[in-house]
């Protein structure tokens, strides 16, 4: 009953910031990493516990008194970057440029993320970060332990927090392996810092469609701003603008081959020159 109560009192903030359904699209082990908060698998109560029990096996722990620079270095680049991945996203929302669905949550939710980053940096001194226990091998070797847990937890319920479910989960890592008092207090925190890398890589995807979007605007409109182009003309129009930049080609070239087969049969050459490519 320990967790639960620990877990209650310090866990209902938490339960406003739910990551955008849609989230699918420095760790040793970067994609293994981002794999596991990409992933949008809803494990069952029974297989959580499982898979909670698992992980305890797996861990080898002990005192460490490293203060956690490369976790709080990875922090800070990440509420830098979601702050400025707001205001990209904000500017093209007063364009009236069309916006994925994931990039509105991340507008409408900009508020919440910004009160979770202020409350990780307030209750996660570095002082209290170096009384946690650290993993001492495994691609999460020199990280606490808490904070594995909490990636894998995120990981496995696709970023849903519900207090029940994670008394669940932390009792049944319990089973085989016991928590610290503090590590259990930092389970907030922890699962604050998934959630924010959680968003981060949704935040990444967002602003990659984009700028593929852009750009495949831009070459669809250098394309075809002169209408009298037919023929062999069109097509070195296409190759010029087209032909070495696999960038513009991926992001362009099915709305172009849209535009381009309205046209018919003056856009023949071009529309093969893309299929082919």
């Amino acid at each position: 009953m320990e967790v639960v109560r620990i877990i209650e009192k310090v866990l209902s903030p938490i339960l406003q910031l739910k990551t955008d359904p849609g989230a699918q699209k420095q760790v040793g082990h970067e994609k293994e990493h981002l794999a596991l908060l990409s992933r949008s698998e809803l494990l069952t109560r029974e297989q959580l516990a499982d898979k909670a029990e698992l992980l305890a096996l797996g861990h080898s722990a002990r005192h460490d008194r490293r203060s956690g620079k490369v976790l709080f270095k990875r922090f800070s680049r990440q509420a830098l970057f979601l702050r400025r991945a707001y205001f990209t996203l904000a500017e093209a929302a007063r364009n009236n440029e069309p916006l994925t669905p994931g990039a509105e949550w991340l507008l409408d939710n900009n508020h919440v993320i910004g009160e979770h980053i202020q409350s990780i940096k307030s209750h996660m001194p570095r002082g209290y970060y170096r009384t946690l226990p650290k993993l001492i091998e495994g691609m999460y070797q020199g990280y606490p332990r808490v904070y594995n847990l909490a990636l894998q937890y995120i990981g496995n319920t696709d970023g849903v927090v519900e207090a029940d479910l994670l008394a669940c989960f932390v009792d049944a890592y319990q089973r085989r392996q016991v928590l610290t008092i503090g590590e259990l207090w930092a389970v907030p925190a922890m699962l604050r810092l998934a959630l924010i890398e959680r968003i981060t890589i949704l935040t990444e995807v967002n602003l990659r469609a984009r700028q593929e979007r852009v750009l495949a605007d831009r070459l669809r409109e250098r394309v075809l701003e002169d209408e009298t182009l037919i023929g062999t003309e069109l097509l070195q129009r296409v190759i010029q603008l087209c032909d070495g930049d696999s960038t513009v080609l991926e992001a362009g070239a099915v709305p172009l081959l849209q535009e381009l087969r309205i046209r018919g049969r003056p856009a023949l050459l071009a529309v093969q020159w893309l299929e082919e490519d």
